[in-house]
């Protein structure tokens, strides 16, 4: 039986066992495997410019990978991806993040990163990012079950 053909559950267990044990080793991790992966989670909000929402990707949105990345690029993606327009990638990034994230706290955290401003503030945007970095672990496992990988969410 191969990875793809187990059961949902398995996978999703293997890739936590996978984080556990990389965030035992170096608590930042987390942050290295998500990466930018909350730009992609959040739809662009309205007038907002965002890599979703970027003139030339709204372009791009019913081709594949193969159609416009250059092939050093390719190389990292998962097949999964490759196999899919951009408009199916945040389609399936949309419904994975509606299921977990009923009730839109995710979002809330990444409309606040969004919005930042440091001045006269202990806080930083790097917090911010961690803290919802650890909200999006759900999200990550599920599609990196689903057969995505890191560079997915990162190109």
């Amino acid at each position: 039986m191969t990875e793809q053909e187990q059961p949902l559950e398995i996978r999703e267990a293997a890739i936590q066992a996978e984080l556990k044990k990389a965030l035992e080793e170096n608590p930042d991790a987390l942050h290295a495997h998500l990466n930018n992966t909350w730009l992609n989670v959040a739809p662009a909000g309205e007038g907002e410019i965002s890599f979703r929402a970027a003139p030339v990707l709204m372009e791009l949105m019913d081709l594949k990978p193969a159609e416009h990345f250059s092939a050093a690029t390719l190389t990292d993606l998962s097949e999964l991806r490759k196999s899919q327009t951009n408009r199916e990638f945040f389609q399936t990034l949309d419904a994975v993040r509606e299921e977990l994230d009923k009730t839109g706290e995710i979002l809330e955290g990444i409309q606040e990163i969004k919005g930042f401003d440091s001045s006269g503030k202990t806080i930083t945007r790097q917090d911010l990012i961690k803290a919802i970095n650890k909200k999006l672990l759900p999200i990550y496992i599920r599609l990196r079950a689903l057969g995505y990988e890191d560079a997915d969410f990162n190109k």
